[in-house]
């Protein structure tokens, strides 16, 4: 080989920079000669597109290696509050906003293991933006959330997976006052009447009704701490309520946002001592909803002047 390189220290400065060019500038060999030399060795080169997706990343990604579950939780979670969008070939970003510092932890938790999450407080809207560039050929499949029917590969084995990612993301549990009683309640939330419609099917088939309303019309609008909210489409709330498939679904829901899973834990509690008059829990309700209220209250005036 007629070059002050030998092979073994060509490999090594290829398995250190990675990239044939590279090793081809630090050494002024050709990259053909590089290329035939490290294939002669056994050593496999990274493709022109993996080469250039390498090259451009500021940080380090991993591909996907959930379960089922894990990707069907991930889906859901998407499709109720998180906005994703193909930034590159090689790039697909996740971003959303929140003013609960638990979101924040949840959304930290589910994707850091894939990459690095950005997060930044907004004084002015008193909110986080929170991001993630992911691996476009892993994390593809969340594209379908702009689709108006639960995708194919979420079966039997992982819908409720999926439809506790929707409830952590844009879902409620709750116990609510009706009159002198009170009623156990688990809602989801979407513009997408026929998604809802799909979902209310797939539950009636695991014996769980449910009610599909429209709460807000197209071109409306309200008032929420103190921001005008617009609505372009329609807006419908998909909602649970009788009290045995309530308590069904939520011995079932892997949920795991914080402020979530203490109502569901003390919905669970409630039931299981069988109290059904309103002044029975009225005490311990409004305690954790203060609770709740104070800590979202307290995380947003540590991030303030």
């Amino acid at each position: 080989m007629d070059s002050q390189y030998s092979i073994k220290e060509l490999i090594a400065l290829f398995k250190h920079f990675k990239f044939v060019r590279a090793v081809s500038r630090q050494t002024g060999l050709s990259r053909t000669k590089i290329k035939k030399i490290l294939l002669q060795n056994n050593v496999a080169i990274l493709s022109n597109d993996d080469a250039n997706r390498l090259s451009s990343l500021k940080h380090a990604r991993n591909p996907f290696t959930g379960s089922s579950k894990e990707k069907a939780w991930l889906y859901g979670f998407v499709l109720g509050d998180v906005h994703v969008f193909k930034k590159s070939k090689f790039t697909l970003r996740a971003i959303t906003h929140t003013t609960h510092k638990s979101f924040v932890n949840l959304f930290q938790k589910a994707f850091q293991k894939y990459g690095v999450v950005n997060c930044r407080f907004n004084k002015k809207q008193k909110r986080w933006a929170l991001w993630i560039d992911l691996e476009y050929r892993d994390f593809s499949f969340l594209e379908q959330r702009t689709e108006s029917s639960i995708p194919s590969w979420i079966d039997d084995s992982n819908f409720i997976e999926f439809i506790a990612g929707f409830i952590d993301s844009d879902g409620s549990v709750l116990i609510r006052k009706t009159g002198n009683y009170f009623q156990y309640l688990v809602k989801l939330f979407g513009q997408e009447h026929d998604l809802l419609l799909e979902i209310q099917q797939r539950l009636r088939a695991i014996s769980i009704k449910s009610n599909i309303c429209r709460v807000f019309k197209s071109g409306s609008s309200r008032s929420w701490r103190g921001k005008i909210i617009q609505y372009n489409k329609d807006y419908f709330e998909l909602v649970i309520c009788r009290k045995e498939e309530v308590i069904n679904l939520l011995r079932l829901l892997p949920i795991k946002h914080k402020e979530k899973t203490r109502k569901r834990d003390q919905m669970l509690d409630i039931y299981a001592r069988g109290p059904f008059l309103w002044d029975d829990i009225k005490e311990e309700i409004i305690e954790l909803r203060q609770s709740i209220q104070t800590e979202v209250r307290s995380h947003l005036a540590e991030q303030l002047p």
